[in-house]
C-alpha cells in the first residue's frame, strides 16, 4: 500500500494486480470538481457485474487526512472509522449516493469504491480488505473540493448584514443578484480568493465601485 500526492489531494494508491479481473469492473462517476456548502455531494458507482452478488465498500479521504467508511442509506449515509461495507449483497449495476455537506468541513475529498465477494468473516484491517479485493476488484476513485464560507459569530453576521444594506445593496441589489453593480451571490463569491475580495472592498475598482470608508 502506497500514498501518493496527486495535485493537492492525498490519494491512496494500491498496487492493483488482480488475478482474475484485468478490466475496470467498477467506476465512480458524476462527481463534480467543486461543491458549495449546502449542496449535496452526488456521485454514481457503477459495476459491469450484472447478477453477481458482491459486497460494495465506499470510503472517503478527508481534508484532515482521515480515511472514513461510508455506510447506511445511499441518500443519507453515515461515515466513520468503523470498517463495514456500504451495501452487503449488492446485485444491481449502479447506485447513486447523496452526501449532505452540513457535516463536512471545507477542502479536498477523495472518494474510493471497491468490492469483495461476500464473506462470513468481518474485515478488521485495511490490509485484509485490500487483499480480499485484490483478486477481483479495481479501485475506483474520484476527487472533489467542498467550498465553505468563513465562520462568523451571529453578532458578526448581523453587523455584516447591516453594513451591506447601508453601503452595498444600492448597487448590488437587496438579494445580491446585481443592479447597477455586478451580482455577488455566494455561488460567485465563494469561488473567489478572500484576499482578492478584501482588496476590492477596501480599494474599490476602476469600474466605479467606491472604496470602503474603513469604518465599522
Amino acid at each position: 500500500m502506497k500514498y501518493k500526492l496527486l495535485g493537492f489531494f492525498p490519494v491512496l494508491v494500491v498496487l492493483w494486480l488482480p488475478a482474475f479481473c484485468l478490466s475496470a469492473d467498477l467506476t465512480l462517476t458524476d462527481l463534480k470538481a467543486e461543491y458549495l456548502s449546502g449542496e449535496s455531494i452526488s456521485f454514481k458507482v457503477e459495476t459491469s457485474l450484472p447478477g453477481e452478488t458482491i459486497d460494495l465498500w465506499l470510503a472517503m479521504f478527508t481534508p484532515s487526512g482521515e480515511l472514513q467508511y461510508i455506510t447506511g442509506s445511499p441518500t443519507n449515509p453515515s461515515f466513520g472509522t468503523t470498517m463495514q461495507p456500504v451495501v452487503k449483497g449488492f446485485t444491481s449495476t449502479d447506485i447513486t449516493f447523496e452526501i449532505a455537506t452540513d457535516r463536512l468541513g471545507g477542502g479536498g475529498y477523495t472518494f474510493y469504491a471497491l468490492y469483495v465477494i461476500p464473506s462470513a468473516e468481518p474485515y478488521t484491517t485495511i490490509d485484509q480488505l485490500l487483499d480480499a479485493a485484490n483478486a477481483r476488484s479495481n479501485l475506483a476513485y474520484a476527487q472533489t473540493t467542498l467550498i465553505t464560507p468563513a465562520s462568523l459569530t451571529q453578532a458578526e453576521f448581523e453587523q455584516g448584514k447591516q453594513i451591506y444594506f447601508e453601503r452595498c445593496a444600492g448597487c448590488h441589489g437587496v438579494l445580491r443578484k446585481g443592479a447597477t453593480g455586478k451580482a455577488i451571490t455566494p455561488d460567485i463569491t465563494l469561488r473567489l480568493d478572500l484576499d482578492y475580495l478584501v482588496s476590492i472592498i477596501t480599494n474599490g475598482t476602476s469600474a466605479g465601485m467606491q472604496k470602503s470608508s474603513g469604518t465599522g
